[in-house]
């Protein structure tokens, strides 16, 4: 009976450092996710598996970071039951687990990371792919949903309409709408919006979603607008919040009624290892305000900017210690009201 439920894909990251060069040989477009199968798992295998994994996957980071802040969270997602299930279910320290377990392997994603820090994936589904919509339904048969406030969820989760993952994620969009859950939707990955933007509008068209979040590149590709400012005003019939994340330009937020960008102070620029989980940190931000709040998008902005510096400048796609976000709270409201 968590506060703020998360539903997506079970993921192991393994990051590995490349050259542009690479991606093109493996026929992956800069910022895309491109989905490998068990032949091409194996093959990859021995070179990466003595690399360090940690658990991953978009809504993952997003509880991840919301339970470190203090929020009552909870995750619904598919695992194998092999070490990589184990290892998924052990990160969720804090979290509560509603995953549902698989014969199989669990998911993989490899984070390809440039030299310019940018990232390209290539995933493996595993069992993460098997997530039905019975799992939903025994999870609200069980009270799981009762004191729920907000639903997180993940764009690939509607990449495929025959998928089994399409018909749970749309029945769990439909139940939010029944019940007064708000959703938090984030939008992923440039070739998927190139593949599925139709699909995705119809989505957004069909159901109620409170939160919206893309960086920059992805929500001009949804849209197939070159200014994120007129893609925003497109996509605002559909949303109640939307986050746009810009990189080393901060970050733009739009209600229905203001709108503002936030770009990185001083403090908040910091020496970068890995982008990866970037945009995660920055709408665990906007939803964790939203949900305890009165929603000002000049502090949220700069609260945002800061979470994403603790996660760009570490090893982890999260944040995976407790922190005082009252603390970043305050350094954000000081900032906007010009107090030193």
């Amino acid at each position: 009976m968590a506060k703020i439920v998360g539903i997506d894909q079970a993921l192991n990251d393994i990051t590995v450092d490349v050259k542009s060069s690479f991606l093109r040989k493996l026929g992956i477009q800069k910022g895309d996710r491109k989905t490998i199968n068990d032949a091409e798992l194996e093959k990859i295998l021995p070179v990466i598996e003595s690399l360090q994994t940690r658990a991953g996957g978009t809504v993952r980071n997003v509880i991840r970071n919301l339970a470190s802040f203090g929020e009552d969270t909870g995750l619904i997602a598919a695992i194998g039951n092999d070490a990589r299930g184990k290892e998924f279910r052990e990160s969720l320290n804090g979290i509560k687990d509603l995953t549902v377990q698989y014969p199989g392997k669990t998911g993989v994603v490899i984070a390809y990371l440039t030299e310019e820090k940018e990232r390209s994936f290539q995933t493996y589904l595993g069992v993460s792919s098997q997530l039905s919509k019975t799992s939903i339904e025994k999870r609200i048969k069980e009270g799981e949903f009762e004191d729920t406030k907000v639903l997180v969820m993940s764009g690939f989760l509607f990449e495929k309409i025959t998928a089994p993952l399409y018909s749970m994620a749309c029945y769990a969009l439909d139940y939010a709408n029944k019940n007064g859950i708000k959703v938090a939707l984030s939008l992923g990955a440039i070739g998927f919006l190139e593949r599925n933007s139709k699909n995705i509008m119809r989505i957004l068209n069909k159901y109620e979603v409170g939160l919206v979040s893309l960086n920059e590149q992805e929500i001009n590709t949804l849209t197939g607008k070159k200014d994120y400012r007129d893609s925003a005003v497109k996509i605002m019939p559909y949303c109640d919040v939307l986050t746009i994340t810009r990189g080393h330009n901060g970050i733009f937020l739009k209600t229905k009624d203001v709108e503002t960008g936030i770009g990185l102070s001083e403090k908040d620029k910091v020496a970068i290892k890995s982008k990866n989980g970037a945009g995660d940190a920055a709408f665990s931000t906007v939803i964790y305000e939203y949900a305890n709040y009165p929603f000002n998008v000049s502090i949220v902005g700069r609260a945002a900017n800061k979470i994403a510096g603790k996660v760009i400048c570490s090893d982890s796609s999260s944040i995976d210690k407790k922190i005082d976000y009252s603390k970043i709270r305050d350094e954000a409201k000081k900032e906007f009201y010009g107090i030193k």
